[in-house]
């Protein structure tokens, strides 16, 4: 039975916008409706958070939501006999309900990689394939809507606390992989969720915490993402903690209704991050549909209504927008089942041990893309002879982050073990150097967490100590030294980035990272992986040095849109290992630069020839950044405009493409308060990173826009350009005008247009005949037009 708004109560809809418990919504007994079910996350089944939701909704069990018990329940549920009685207890009748919730036979949850190494794969197939695994376990434990994918809050600084859910620094690389996270859950029947809608940035004082931001670098870097989730199908869009430019994103009807449904025509739910609504009858009005969690109290909301603070028609149409998540879920479910029928899979479900394998399938192809090779010298990697491994790490990687991220399970791996079955227990040590031993290869890890941002970019005092012993052992033994680096970002590298012959990053990897760590250490897969994140020297030469956390709940972006390589690229700033890098074992040459024509009104083809010249098989990340030789608005250094990840035989070539349009080179002007591609020459860079560039091809964007030359351009602009500052003095000549005017305003007024010296020189005339002035603007406009822009 489809349900009807129209047939509601005012109280059904109140307890529709409002959570029931920590994560599920309220019952409309009324329209058989139970309430839909949503969890965390993209990194995998957040069994804590399913464990929490168990107790809050029974009255017996209620006494343990929070508790110590649970916790340890939690902490020790694949090692029960280490629980008391009563932890247990628990134990067993969570485990009971685990079983009626999975449809299929009760099975461990999988650890897929964190958002930042899937970033680093470059690759939508290898993401689309994760989020269909992911979307396929999470409906197989009844789960309706799941948290968090993707999660596209930008890289910002990296002292960020979550920035390894994230994908990395760069907009236009996360519009293209994030989608990816939507369509491959959404089609197992799952409605996804992107968060947090917007500029969520930051752990410190995150629940109220009030950002100054540009609209410029919001439209430039932080909604982007959002917005092609949104294209993409989205079912639900999750509102953030904070506010922006003294706005909660809770209660912005800016950005929930003007940007969100009016400008990117959302037509799904937006939902609230888990206690972000301060105020549920402004959240509601604002066009934030449903307040998490719940339990809440609806009094606000019918104090509201009766005080004409809200109107019955706002709360209706949140809780139509409810009803319509209601009616997406049971139609994702619908397709998927008719997608299972014609692949030949009607009425059939996957056994949990068919699951697991496609799982950690999906979850290990990730890891192998993502794992970045950093540094190899001395011919270190692949691994040749006897090995001894050293930190704790190489027993049990950090698979993934703690908070949402975090996940509970027992399918993990460890480094040791995989590197044992590939080389054989007698040739792989740990902790001990034998007379066989030629690499010492230490692990040294680093964790992400939800709730706090880190203190500093360097590892882990005990990790640096490990290090550097480890270090210091192998030159006095006169061994080759390697580093994996077991991390939730950029760390500093100024301990070991000389020293260590060979570096391998391969962030919180999850369930099959050491796997994948092993297969490409020992040269079974071929590293691929290249940064998303730039890892700076030392913190202080981050663009968000100053600014970052902020004073309390107060902070400015004050880099406005130079975020990562924009800023460091612009500002000439050596870094250690920059945007896009990442090392293979094979070798790329490129060929010429072209482009299907010299100048372009709409659109233009790049095309650069690549071919793998050296012994083994390899996949390349071909990249194309776009500079503005003499942008009016001020611009990075590049930006990338485009990315192809591709596989090639030794010997084999092909020819890379990418289609580049006039709204793509497209920034956003205040002033003028609109998007505006700017008429000019333009740089087409094709670079293996963002320091790498192998060629490049200058093109003339040949249309008329707002910064065309033109009577309405600044005299600064005109006078500093030769030619037009020519077409001015031949004007002004030729109608006898002043020619004091226009330099009058180009020395002390140099940002007013052309037009208004016109205007004071031909008012000074006596005799100026009817029509002077826009005869002599028609001229001008005309002259101008034909001077290109440089």
């Amino acid at each position: 039975m489809e349900m009807n708004i129209k047939l509601l109560s005012t109280e059904e809809k109140v307890n529709l916008v409002k959570g029931v418990s920590f994560f599920r919504m309220a019952k409309i007994p009324s329209q058989g409706f139970e309430g839909l079910f949503c969890l965390d996350g993209g990194t995998g089944l957040n069994f804590e958070q399913m464990f929490g939701d168990f107790c809050c909704v029974d009255e017996e069990k209620k006494k343990y939501f929070g508790s110590r018990t649970l916790q340890n329940v939690i902490a020790y549920y694949y090692a029960p006999e280490k629980l008391n009685e009563e932890e247990a207890e628990l134990h067993a009748w969570i485990t009971e309900e685990l079983k009626k919730k999975c449809n299929i036979e009760f099975f461990s949850p999988g650890c897929f990689p964190t958002g930042l190494l899937m970033g680093a794969t470059w690759n939508p197939e290898v993401v689309y394939r994760m989020a269909a695994a992911l979307g396929k376990e999470a409906a197989a434990y009844g789960v309706d809507l799941l948290l968090g994918t993707p999660f596209v809050n930008m890289a910002r600084d990296p002292l960020a606390g979550r920035l390894f859910e994230g994908y990395g620094e760069d907009p236009y690389h996360m519009t293209v992989l994030a989608p990816e996270m939507v369509r491959g859950v959404q089609e197992q029947g799952v409605a996804a969720n992107v968060k947090h809608f917007a500029a969520n940035n930051q752990e410190s004082f995150r629940v109220g915490l009030n950002e100054t931001i540009s609209k410029r670098a919001l439209y430039e870097i932080y909604l982007p993402a959002f917005r092609a989730c949104v294209e993409a199908g989205v079912a639900t869009v999750m509102s953030a903690y904070n506010q922006i430019n003294g706005v909660p994103c809770t209660e912005s009807k800016w950005l929930l209704q003007e940007l969100l449904r009016g400008d990117w025509g959302f037509d799904g739910t937006v939902i609230s991050d888990w206690g972000a609504v301060a105020h549920l009858d402004k959240a509601v009005a604002a066009g934030n549909d449903l307040a998490m969690p719940g339990p809440i109290d609806g009094t606000p909301l019918y104090e509201a209504l009766e005080k004409g603070l809200l109107t019955e028609e706002e709360l209706t149409a949140a809780a139509e927008r409810v009803l319509q998540l209601i009616k997406t879920c049971k139609d994702l479910k619908e397709k998927a089942a008719l997608a299972n029928a014609d692949a030949g899979m009607e009425g059939k479900e996957l056994t949990a041990g068919e699951l697991m394998k496609m799982s950690d399938e999906a979850a290990y192809r990730a890891a192998v893309e993502g794992i970045v090779l950093l540094k190899n010298e001395k011919d270190i990697f692949p691994l040749k002879g006897d090995v001894a491994l050293f930190g704790e790490g190489a027993k049990a990687f950090f698979d993934c982050g703690t908070g949402s991220a975090g996940i509970t399970t027992d399918r993990t791996g460890s480094l040791i073990k995989e590197l044992q079955k590939r080389k054989g227990e007698d040739h792989v040590t740990f902790e001990e150097v034998t007379d066989r031993t030629e690499v010492l290869l230490v692990v040294v890890r680093k964790q992400g967490m939800e709730g706090n941002d880190h203190t500093d970019m360097f590892l882990p005092k005990e990790e640096r100590e490990k290090l550097k012993e480890v270090l210091s052992l192998a030159k006095k033994l006169g061994k080759k030294a390697g580093v994996i680096l077991n991390v939730c970002g950029p760390v500093d590298c100024s301990d070991f980035a000389e020293t260590a012959d060979g570096i391998f990053l391969v962030y919180l990897p999850g369930m099959q990272g050491a796997r994948a760590a092993a297969a490409l250490i020992c040269g079974e897969e071929n590293p691929s992986g290249r940064l998303t994140v730039t890892f700076p020297r030392r913190y202080e030469d981050t663009p968000t040095y100053l600014n970052f956390p902020g004073d309390g709940y107060h902070t400015v972006y004050g880099e406005n849109i130079f975020v990562g390589y924009r800023y460091y690229d612009t500002k000439k700033m050596p870094v250690q290992y920059p945007f896009g890098h990442g090392l293979s074992y094979t070798t790329f040459t490129y060929g010429p630069v072209h482009t299907d024509k010299e100048k372009f009104s709409d659109e233009i083809t790049v095309t650069v020839e690549v071919t793998n010249s050296g012994s083994v098989k390899g996949k390349e990340v071909v990249m194309l950044f776009v500079k503005d030789e003499a942008g009016c608005i001020r611009k990075p250094e590049k930006e990338l405009k485009g990315f192809q990840k591709i596989e090639l035989n030794p010997g084999e070539s092909r020819d890379v493409c990418f289609r580049i349009t006039k709204d793509m080179l497209a920034s956003f002007d205040m002033d003028l308060d609109r998007w505006e591609a700017e008429e000019g020459y333009y740089q087409m860079i094709i670079a293996r990173s963002a320091t790498d560039i192998v060629g490049k091809k200058r093109v003339y964007g040949a249309w008329k826009s707002a910064y065309s030359y033109s009577v309405d351009t600044p005299m600064k602009v005109l006078y500093q350009n030769g030619q037009t500052h020519e077409i001015i003095v031949d004007l002004f000549k030729d109608y006898g005008l002043d020619i004091g005017c226009p330099e009058d305003i180009y020395e002390y007024t140099s940002h007013m247009p052309l037009r208004t010296a016109i205007d004071r020189a031909v008012n000074k005339l006596a005799d100026a005949m009817p029509g002077l002035q826009e005869q002599i603007i028609e001229k001008a406009n005309a002259a101008l037009a034909g001077v290109e822009k440089t």
